[in-house]
């Protein structure tokens, strides 16, 4: 058997401290902190923005701004390109590209250069991690393809909490056209969905970001997909007229972002009942 390098074994021991870190935080600003934290392993500094709409709000940098960062989205063109593509960015620091506000609150670094990585939840941003110098781009990919899974992964396990337990998200109820027992086991269905494939999105971030690159994820997920198949139908989908395949559409939405195509031509699609 071989072993990995001192040096990559030590990387690989860090960034796994660092998701179990995200993965445990409990409210935003534990998750925003560690998400920082995580993040200064692979670049000289970073700040980490929430999207509010149309404006992109400074929750944590590790270099101090001039007082608080409030950002319209529409003057930040390489930040409304990052949440579009949900890829990497990488841009001149200039207020064409990151708007006014944000470079007149960090100035400018030596490089002269911005990198920006989004952070990702059932298949849309919710944020992006702002870099410079000369950052680590697959590291800082994995970091925030882990808090992404870490946010679904709370803001699905936070759905009957109410919104005063103040944690990543409050959720809505189920769909009040279903009486309440349909309602219960939909939302258990989609309870079930969700957190199955956060858990996938987060404990295996590499080989999730190599799949929908590749567009092939079934292909490489096929035995995990299948068992989850295989309990949703049984436990869901044979017990409800009414059910739906919450499972198909958490893969979909999370773990192909919302590009079906990632899942590969050999991924069979939604279940139907039989």
């Amino acid at each position: 058997m071989t072993t990995a390098p001192p040096d990559a074994r030590s990387a690989t021991e860090a960034l796994n401290r660092s998701a179990r870190r995200i993965m445990r935080a409990e409210r935003q600003g534990e998750w925003t902190q560690s998400v920082v934290d995580a993040s200064l392993g692979f670049c000289g500094r970073a700040a980490l923005f929430t999207i509010q709409g149309s404006r992109l709000r400074l929750e944590l940098a590790s270099f101090l701004p001039d007082g608080p960062v409030d950002a319209a989205l529409e003057e930040a063109p390489a930040v409304a390109e990052a949440i579009a593509s949900l890829g990497p960015v990488a841009c001149a620091w200039s207020a064409r590209e990151l708007s006014s506000t944000i470079v007149g609150a960090f100035g400018t670094p030596g490089s002269g250069r911005a990198f920006l990585f989004p952070v990702a939840s059932g298949g849309r941003a919710i944020g992006f991690l702002l870099a410079d110098g000369e950052p680590d781009a697959s590291g800082l990919e994995l970091v925030c393809t882990i808090a992404g899974a870490a946010w679904e992964l709370r803001r699905r396990s936070n759905e009957l909490a109410p919104a005063a337990a103040n944690g990543l998200i409050a959720l809505a109820a189920p769909p009040p056209s279903l009486d309440a027992a349909a309602g219960d086991r939909h939302g258990r269905a989609k309870r079930f969905a969700s957190v199955r494939i956060a858990e996938l999105s987060l404990y295996q971030a590499a080989k999730v970001k190599a799949g929908r690159e590749a567009g092939d994820l079934y292909d490489r997920f096929r035995e995990e997909i299948d068992r989850e198949r295989q309990v949703f139908r049984t436990e869901f989908m044979e017990k409800s007229a009414s059910m739906a395949d919450y499972l198909h559409e958490e893969l979909v939405r999370t773990l192909a972002q919302g590009e079906a195509r990632r899942m590969g031509e050999n991924y069979p699609g939604a279940m139907v009942r039989t």
